[in-house]
């Protein structure tokens, strides 16, 4: 199983604490090491350091070098433009399917703290079998809401679907947008809804070959990129990546993804945005 780990965030929520030379990733904003490193370390040892890839900026390449040196430097991808989320998980996208079209991945964020760690790497583990066995299905991970959150994203479950080493795999019912302060409450009051924390397990071909479906044209260009190697690759990342529209990953797949298609886990794993 693979994980992703995005870091290529400007953190402007966090201003001035966050910069854009150091945004809050890389800052230690809680105890002596930055979010980045907390939400690489915490993957360990279940992953090994090789099958961790952590997707920047190119002007923060140096910095997660220097913050992550376990982290082998080939997995270290860095996006020559910033084009939101949706190129950025294609560009991973293609890159893993290229590399390991059968493997499960998990998609990260690196600004996250997770408290309950063993719960959390639990879940994964059990969300990349049910991958394993359905390749075709995405199980997203949520937390279970500690208050009725306005600013937070929301996923809204069903029945249980699988049971499996102590995680409940329901079905996925859809995503609710920052509701209103009454809407808020009546999720937090229900057992259907959990806080949307934007991660996810997938096998990787059929994430990517949701961007063929849903996304043609990121496709387009990251099937320029990814079939290179060495020098051949930077060049048509430098090349082909600046040229993506702009546009969130929400909007690029999650937006027009059959509900069928996936599943939803809750619990309790410890989770805050510090940037909400």
């Amino acid at each position: 199983m693979k994980a992703v780990i995005f870091a290529g965030g400007l953190g402007t929520r966090l201003w001035p604490l966050s910069r854009r030379k150091s945004p809050k990733q890389f800052e230690k904003i809680v105890g002596e090491k930055s979010t980045l490193q907390l939400s690489a370390e915490r993957l360990l040892p279940e992953f090994n350091p090789e099958d961790i890839f952590i997707s920047t900026g190119k002007d923060y390449v140096n910095i997660v070098k220097e913050q992550l040196p376990f982290i082998p430097h080939e997995n270290i991808i860095a996006e020559p433009a910033k084009r939101d989320v949706g190129p950025a998980v294609g560009l991973m996208m293609g890159i893993l399917a290229t590399r390991f079209p059968e493997e499960s991945v998990i998609i990260l964020w690196s600004d996250h703290l997770v408290k309950h760690i063993e719960l959390f790497k639990k879940t994964i583990i059990n969300a990349g079998e049910i991958v394993k066995k359905h390749p075709d299905r995405i199980v997203f991970i949520g937390q279970k809401p500690r208050y009725p959150s306005e600013n937070l994203g929301w996923i809204e479950t069903g029945a249980e679907k699988i049971a499996l080493g102590g995680s409940s795999f329901r079905s996925f019912e859809g995503f609710k947008y920052r509701p209103d302060q009454d809407e808020a409450m009546n999720y937090f009051r229900s057992d259907k809804y959990c806080w949307n924390l934007g991660y996810f397990v997938t096998n990787t071909k059929n994430m990517y070959d949701m961007f063929k479906q849903y996304a043609p044209m990121i496709h387009e260009a990251i099937e320029q990129i990814v079939h290179k190697k060495g020098e051949a690759f930077v060049e048509a990342l430098d090349t082909h990546y600046p040229q993506l529209p702009s546009i969130s990953f929400d909007n690029a797949i999650l937006e027009q993804l059959d509900t069928k298609a996936a599943y939803a886990v809750i619990e309790d794993i410890g989770w805050s945005d510090v940037g909400a």
